[in-house]
């Protein structure tokens, strides 16, 4: 009988002790070095010119894609392409990584447009510049694709998709828009910026 009366009372003493711990410096233990919770605009734009480039541009889709479309190539492994036939595995991640790629540019935007300092225009300009340039290519690509709504965090359902003739419109708007608000006695990002060089 003493014996279960003693191991219920360490039982209690150490989980007092566990449940004490706990609540030491919590916010500061469980911060994840490795996952931000604020990244900087520098990183954003780094992040989406290459992605941008490296999903337009490889092997994949400038190659495989395009060049067997117009039998400048042949191949004997995946002739799907050959015959003119997108496996949808391979759209659907055409389509992810375009879209995730133009996300990156979307917050950059947003950052800028809530900062109460004004933000940066020319970062601003630069993002909407290479979003417009990502959009005509995914409307080149697929006609009708989701635009106006495609960005919005608060809609929980899919997007609509605009008509392409749309889409163009818009474009030709923001890349005017865009070329207005540059700057060119300031920079962009700087070295984050992969293309220029922050170069405006």
């Amino acid at each position: 009988m003493k014996k279960g009366i003693l191991n219920k009372g360490l039982s209690i003493l150490l989980s007092i002790g566990v449940l004490s711990a706990c609540t030491d410096k919590f916010e500061e233990i469980n911060k994840d070095p490795n996952n931000p919770v604020e990244v900087s605009t520098g990183s954003l734009l780094t992040n989406a010119q290459k992605g941008l480039v490296d999903d337009i541009y490889d092997e994949w889709f400038s190659g495989r894609q395009s060049y067997v479309y117009s039998q400048f190539l042949a191949q004997t492994a995946y002739t799907e392409e050959d015959r003119y036939q997108l496996r949808q595995p391979t759209n659907n991640t055409y389509w992810t990584l375009i879209y995730g790629d133009i996300m990156d540019l979307v917050e950059i935007i947003r950052i800028n447009t809530e900062d109460e300092e004004g933000g940066d225009p020319n970062e601003i300009a630069v993002a909407r510049i290479l979003k417009a340039w990502a959009m005509q290519i995914m409307t080149d690509t697929y006609g009708d694709v989701p635009y106006f709504e495609a960005f919005k965090a608060e809609l929980d359902v899919s997007p609509a998709y605009t008509p392409q003739s749309e889409i163009y419109a818009d474009l030709i708007k923001e890349l005017t828009e865009a070329s207005a608000q540059i700057n060119p006695n300031a920079t962009a990002c700087g070295s984050a910026d992969l293309i220029y060089g922050g170069d405006m």
